[in-house]
């Protein structure tokens, strides 16, 4: 996820908010994009996909629950995580609480000289999460 550094002591203090969360807990950001997969909080799959959108970028795990590549076309109780350009290297998710997401850490807008750093190493973070994740899961199966 980016954002601008202008909107990171809100997301420090809060965490990532959808819309509805922001509103209901009166938290203004200082900047705001817009919404055309509707409202939510936007992930991508990629570290440095969509960095025009902020200088600081937020590694998150997140929870996708429920999947569809359908635009809810303005609805907004939604439930669904929406799949934006599936398939390619832009594609994002757009999760639908604010409940399915935390930010582990924050890193600056990487330039060129680091973007394959930073990609190898959210490819290992995400083989450990997804690690961990599977056998929490497995044991409360059990």
């Amino acid at each position: 996820h980016y954002t601008n550094a202008g909107n990171k002591n809100e997301i420090d203090r809060h965490g990532l908010l959808t819309p509805g969360d922001r509103k209901q807990r009166s938290v203004q950001p200082v900047y705001e994009n817009g919404q055309a997969y509707g409202p939510g909080i936007y992930l991508a799959n990629s570290p440095y996909a969509h960095s025009s959108y902020g200088s600081t970028g937020l590694v998150c795990a997140r929870l996708k629950g429920v999947e569809t590549t359908q635009m809810p076309n303005g609805n907004e109780n939604c439930r669904a995580t929406v799949i934006g350009c599936a398939g390619s290297q832009h594609e994002f998710c757009v999760l639908p609480t604010s409940t399915q997401c935390v930010v582990l850490f924050e890193f600056k807008r990487p330039n060129r000289s680091w973007q394959s750093s930073l990609n190898e190493f959210h490819n290992a973070l995400e083989k450990v999460l997804n690690k961990m994740l599977l056998q929490d899961s497995k044991s409360t199966r059990e």
